[in-house]
């Protein structure tokens, strides 16, 4: 065989390989559930959900897709268990669950114009109130409002002690 043409065969083995292993690892990750989070009308600021609360709000769902119905303290305490796999980004609404009351979201904040009210995923983890594991608490952290709000709402946020607002 020429060199040239079994260079070629082995390019094509090796996308073919990657392509396999891609489809692979792409199967195998687990889907978790769509979120939609309604607050308030016109709320803004930092709030949190927080999983596995036996005595929070029982889960509700459209469909397969979870709802979070977020009350006026910015502090869902529900019995939903943390939602982790595969996620597509969370539809934000204020109000009710209308076309109108959809807000936009963000990936990247510093993009947002100043003026414009957006929604945006935090961080999710797990916070415990020792190093025991007792009063170990899942949560998910969100924003909502302008850039510079959402800004400055992340420095107060990094101190919130989940522990203390899950009782």
């Amino acid at each position: 065989m020429e060199p040239k043409r079994q260079g070629g065969l082995l390019k094509m083995r090796i996308i073919a390989f990657i392509g396999i292993a891609l489809l692979y690892l792409l199967s195998s990750c687990e889907r978790g559930e769509h979120e939609i989070i309604v607050v308030p009308e016109n709320y803004k600021g930092h709030f949190v959900v927080i999983f596995n609360v036996k005595t929070g709000k029982p889960p509700k769902y459209s469909g397969r897709t979870r709802i979070y119905e977020i009350p006026s303290n910015g502090i869902l305490k529900t019995q939903f268990s943390g939602n982790y796999g595969w996620l597509d980004y969370a539809e934000f609404y204020r109000g009710n669950i209308t076309a109108s009351n959809r807000l936009p979201i963000s990936f990247e904040l510093k993009r947002v114009p100043d003026y414009l009210i957006v929604g945006v995923m935090g961080s999710t983890g797990i916070q415990r109130k020792d190093l025991i594991g007792n009063d170990l608490y899942e949560y998910a952290e969100f924003y909502i409002g302008t850039r510079l709000e959402i800004d400055s709402l992340r420095q107060v946020s990094e101190q919130t002690d989940i522990t203390r607002l899950a009782k």
